[in-house]
C-alpha cells in the first residue's frame, strides 16, 4: 500500500470534517476556520528484555474501562488537533498502567508512531535540570541563593542594577530578568549552529553555549525592573543552568545528567537531540503552515524547519519515549532521586519581590489539584493532597506534558510530534483524572 492510501485509510491522522484535501503532492489541506487548534557510564540501548517484561506485567493493573476511556480522550484530541502521531504513557505507584502511541512518526515513510519512538520533549528538559540542580543541593555544592558569577564569573552584571546579585534561585524560577528567545526571523528558537562547552570533546573549537545571548541577555521591560521582580519565562536561564551544573561537577551536562539522573531513573531510551547522531526510533517532527499567500485559511502539513539544540540541552533539547519520562517522575516522587525537604524546595511556587504570584517553583509548575478530592484548601502550604505538579514543552516539530500527582504516586507523560498546539496541558490532566479515580473505585 502506497503511502497516500496509508494515510486516508488510518482514521486518526485527520477528522473528516477537517479532511478537505490530500494532494498527490503528499501535504494535507486544512480549513484553518474548521480546524481546531490545541495548544555517560552506562550506554543508553534500546528497551531490553527485562523491562519489556516489567512493563507488559504492570499495563494490566489498569481496569479495562479506564484504559478505553483514555483512549477515547486521546484520539478524540488527537482529531481535533489534527496531530500526525502521540505516545502515551501513565505510570502508578512505579508501575507502567497504560502505554500506547497513535497515528504516525514519519508519514511520508508510513512509519507507525509506537511506544518505542522518541519525540522531542522540549520544555520538560527544564524538570530534569531542576532535579539536577537538586542533587548538587543535597551535595552541598550549590545552594539556590549563590550568586550565578560565583561558578560562572564572565556572566555580566545587569547594566541597570548591578548591586542586585542575580542567583541560581532566579534563573530555575525565570526571575532572572533574563530573555527568553527574539522574536521573528531572527530568532535563536531556530539556530542551526552548533555548540560545545569546554567541558566536551570539541576538536573542531565549537562555540560555547552562552555566546548565543551572553551579549544581549537581558528582556528589556527589565531595564526599568529589578530581577526578581517580574516572572519571565527564560529557556537561556536553564542554559546558564547547565553551564553552572558543568563548573560544579567537572564533567559536560549530558554526562552529568546521564549519570546522576537517568541511569538511576532507568532512562535508557532518552537522548540529547543532536541531528547528526543515529538515534533508533526517532520521530519526524511536524507543523502546519498556510498553504500560500492567498490561501492563509489553508494549512499544508509540512516537516519542520532544521534546528540545532546543542544551546539548550537543559532548557529543551533531550528526546525520549513517553516511558522514560514517567520513569523519571515516578522515581522522583517516590523519594529515589531526591529527598522529600528538596522536592518541597523545587515544587514550591514563588511569588515574585512585588508579592505577584507565579504559579512556578524551580523548574515546575504546578496549580490547585482539583483532579482529587481533599479537604486542605490552604494555597501557601505545597500539601500534597491540593498541588498537581507539571510542566509542558512546546519545541520546533513538538508539544507535550509532564504531569505529576504526588500523593497518588500518578505519573503521566504526553508527547506529540506537531509544534503549536494547544490542549496537550488539559488531555494530560483528564488523563490524571481518570487513574486517579480509577484508583479510587
Amino acid at each position: 500500500m502506497n503511502i497516500l492510501n496509508t494515510i486516508k485509510t488510518y482514521r486518526g491522522l485527520l477528522t473528516t470534517a477537517s479532511f478537505l484535501t490530500l494532494s498527490t503532492g503528499s501535504f494535507l489541506a486544512i480549513n484553518q476556520k474548521d480546524k481546531v487548534l490545541c495548544e555517560e557510564n552506562k550506554v543508553p540501548t534500546p528497551l531490553n528484555n527485562q523491562q519489556q517484561q516489567y512493563f507488559n506485567a504492570s499495563r494490566s493493573k489498569l481496569d479495562p474501562i479506564t484504559r478505553s476511556d483514555i483512549a477515547k480522550e486521546i484520539i478524540s484530541w488527537k482529531e481535533k488537533c489534527t496531530v500526525p502521531g502521540i505516545s502515551v504513557c501513565v505510570m502508578s505507584k512505579n508501575q507502567t498502567v497504560f502505554r500506547e502511541a497513535y497515528g504516525y512518526s514519519d508519514i511520508e515513510n508510513g512509519v507507525v508512531m509506537n511506544t518505542s519512538s522518541k519525540l522531542r520533549i522540549a520544555s520538560i528538559s527544564k524538570t530534569l535540570t531542576s532535579v539536577a540542580i537538586g542533587l548538587l543541593m543535597e551535595d552541598n555544592l550549590l545552594k539556590l541563593d549563590d550568586h550565578i558569577n560565583k561558578f560562572v564569573p564572565n556572566f555580566p552584571k545587569h547594566p541597570n542594577f548591578p548591586e542586585v546579585e542575580i542567583t541560581v534561585g532566579h534563573l530555575a524560577s525565570h526571575l532572572s530578568g533574563i530573555r527568553h528567545y527574539l522574536k521573528g526571523e531572527k530568532s535563536e528558537f531556530y539556530s542551526v549552529k552548533q555548540y560545545k562547552s569546554a567541558k566536551e570533546f570539541n576538536p573542531f573549537n565549537h562555540s560555547d553555549p552562552l555566546e548565543i545571548f551572553i551579549s544581549n541577555p537581558w528582556i528589556e521591560k527589565i531595564s526599568t525592573t529589578k530581577p526578581g521582580a517580574l516572572f519571565h519565562y527564560s529557556t537561556f536561564g536553564y542554559t546558564l543552568l547547565g553551564a553552572i551544573i558543568e563548573n560544579i561537577s567537572g564533567t559536560d551536562y549530558k554526562s552529568f545528567m546521564r549519570t546522576r539522573v537517568f541511569n538511576r531513573c532507568g532512562m535508557y531510551n532518552i537522548f540529547a537531540d543532536e541531528h547528526n547522531v543515529i538515534i533508533p526510533n526517532r520521530s519526524k517532527q511536524y507543523t502546519l503552515r498556510p498553504l500560500d499567500k492567498t490561501n492563509i485559511d489553508r494549512m499544508e502539513l509540512m516537516n519542520t524547519d532544521f534546528t540545532n539544540s546543542s544551546y539548550k540541552w537543559a532548557g529543551g533539547g533531550w528526546i525520549s519515549t513517553a516511558e522514560d519520562i514517567c520513569r523519571f517522575g515516578s522515581t522522583l516522587i517516590s523519594g529515589k532521586l531526591l529527598k522529600p525537604e528538596t522536592i518541597n524546595t523545587l515544587f514550591t511556587p514563588l511569588k515574585t519581590t512585588e508579592g505577584v504570584e507565579t504559579n512556578y517553583g524551580f523548574g515546575w509548575m504546578n496549580l490547585k489539584n482539583n483532579l482529587i478530592d481533599n479537604d486542605n484548601d490552604n494555597p501557601n502550604i505545597l500539601d500534597q493532597d491540593n498541588k498537581i505538579i507539571f510542566h509542558t514543552g512546546h519545541a520546533m516539530g513538538g508539544a507535550t506534558v509532564l504531569v505529576l500527582l504526588p500523593k497518588e504516586q500518578i505519573v503521566v507523560c504526553v508527547l506529540a510530534n506537531q509544534e503549536k498546539i494547544v490542549g496537550i496541558q488539559d488531555l494530560g490532566f483528564k488523563i490524571a483524572r481518570l487513574v486517579s479515580k480509577s484508583e479510587k473505585n
